[in-house]
């Protein structure tokens, strides 16, 4: 995404190089468009490019964050487990 390809053009290469190591294309594309969902969800460029640049660690926590964007029912789970 930070390179400015388009969301197809993404999930066709994630597809093409089994980066998820799936062992059938169509959840291989079902879980891309869910990840680049994810990512939209974030609307913000700099925290989609950290999480191929930083580390795991840092990584993982922007992940989360988007998830808790994207999803109300994550976002409650947390702010009601650990207030």
């Amino acid at each position: 995404m930070s390179e400015g390809l388009s969301d197809e053009a993404i999930v066709k290469e994630i597809v093409e190089k089994n980066f998820f190591q799936y062992p059938t294309e169509k959840s291989i594309t079902r879980m891309a468009k869910a990840c680049i969902k994810r990512l939209h969800a974030l609307e913000d460029d700099s925290l989609v490019s950290a999480i191929a640049s930083q580390p795991t660690d840092v990584a993982k926590q922007i992940c989360l964050y988007a998830m808790m964007k994207q999803s109300r029912l994550i976002r409650e789970f947390m702010l009601t487990v650990f207030p």
